[in-house]
């Protein structure tokens, strides 16, 4: 990401009233426990150091959609989506960038 880090992403969806109640799974190279509180400290619902299993990485999104759904057993938002961004080329920001995405639109 050429002009905010993961960081001031997380910060941006978390001061917008559409996004705030948006889960956010940041999944980065950094492993160092500094990182991960800063993660959740900007406001991460979940913080995950690459390389993780597909496996894990399922379940973690299901069970951070399944807390994010209301009492009534819907979600918050009146559409829910599912869209993956998979590259085989990765760079800075490309795995927090695609994974928020789909987050962020189911």
């Amino acid at each position: 990401m050429p002009d905010m880090n993961g960081y001031d992403f997380i910060h941006q969806v978390r001061e917008k009233p559409a996004t705030l109640h948006t889960p956010v799974i940041m999944l980065t190279s950094q492993q160092e426990i500094s990182d991960k509180l800063a993660g959740l400290q900007a406001g991460a619902d979940d913080y995950l150091p690459k390389t993780v299993s597909p496996t894990e990485l399922g379940l973690r999104i299901k069970a951070l959609l399944s807390r994010s759904q209301t009492t009534e057993g819907t979600f918050a938002q009146s559409a829910a989506r599912t869209i993956s961004v998979f590259s085989l080329r990765g760079g800075v920001g490309t795995t927090l960038v695609s994974i928020n995405l789909a987050v962020a639109l189911s």
